[in-house]
Order: structure tokens, then sequence, then C-alpha cells
């Protein structure tokens, strides 16, 4: 039943244990969650023998998954990149053609009622700090919206940094684990 119900129930081990264990997997934990599935109903001989090959692919799925995330917020980090370049003009000063930029106008195009992406909006702010009145107006502006999304700018540059740190920590484990299988007398 539930997401795992058209899956083989080897896959469903397989994922609870990642899952659970963020992906650092150890013999102890490995026989503990086997046991267990084994208390239920016996696993067959084609389920333990497939289980090797079955945690290989959970392991990728999971690292494709944080590779995704990973994408995604780098985007949005380039994103915030050029509109901070945009705001802070240094693409007209690169230019030689000094203009003011309209910083109102450049953030009513972002309010289109959707949430800020939490990666963009802490990048933005780390690189509108101490920027003048300039860096002040689009932290009050970015103060109001992640306030709409309950978040402080603080909150939101930790989120992003938690957020960082947990997917480095959980790669390591993925990294680990994949030798680890491979090294293991299965």
């Amino acid at each position: 039943t539930g997401e795992f119900a058209d899956l083989p129930r080897i896959f469903a081990l397989a994922w609870e244990l990642t899952e659970h264990t963020d992906s650092q997997l150890d013999l102890s934990v490995l026989a503990s969650i086997i046991k267990s599935y084994q208390r239920v109903e016996p696993l067959t001989i084609a389920e333990l023998w497939s289980l090797s090959v079955v945690l290989g692919v959970v392991l990728i799925e999971n690292l494709r998954r944080i590779g995704q995330q990973v994408i995604k917020a780098r985007l949005e980090r380039e994103r915030a990149n050029t509109l901070a370049d945009e705001l802070l003009d240094l693409h007209g000063a690169e230019l030689s053609q000094p203009k003011a930029p309209d910083v109102d106008g450049l953030l009513r195009e972002l309010d289109q009622g959707t949430p800020l992406p939490v990666p963009f909006a802490a990048q933005l702010l780390q690189r509108l700090r101490d920027q003048g009145d300039v860096g002040a107006k689009v932290h009050a502006w970015l103060e109001h919206k992640l306030q709409q999304q309950d978040l402080s700018t603080e909150e939101a540059v930790h989120h992003e940094h938690s957020r960082q740190a947990s997917a480095n920590v959980t790669t390591r484990n993925i990294i680990t684990s994949l030798r680890w299988c491979a090294a293991l007398d299965w």
C-alpha cells in the first residue's frame, strides 16, 4: 500500500533504509531493517539477492534528486545575481553609460504574487548588503515578501545555508554508501 504499492517490497525496504539513515548505510542498520521486514512476511531469496542492486538504484535516485535541487538553487542564485547587477547598475557602469537603475520598476517586475524562492532571496540579500539606498530599499521589499511566506530575511538565509549543508552531507553519505555497497561481500 502507499507510495510503493506497485513496486517490489525490496524497493520499499531500500527506500526506507536510505530515507531514515540519510543515505548513510552500515551493516547493523541493514540487518536490523531486514529482520523487521522478515517479521511481517519473509523476504524471498530473489528479493534478498536483489537488495544490493536495488540499494544502488535508490542511492543513485537520491543523488539525482539532490542534484536537481542544487541546479534549481543555482539558477535562482544566478537570477538574483543578474537582478543585483541591474539594481547596482553594473552593466551600465561597464559600458560607461551611467544611469540610475529603476529599482521600483525592477521590484514590480518581480512581484508576481508567487512566493520568492529562498535561494534567490538569500543571494539577493547577500549581494545587496551594505549597498546604500538601493540595498535598503530591496532589503525592505524582501522583508515584506518573505513575511508573506512566514519567514524573516535572517530565517531565509539560515534555511538556505542549512539546505546547502544538508545536501553536502547527504551527497557525502550517498557516495560513501555506494562505495560500501560495492565493497560488501553480499
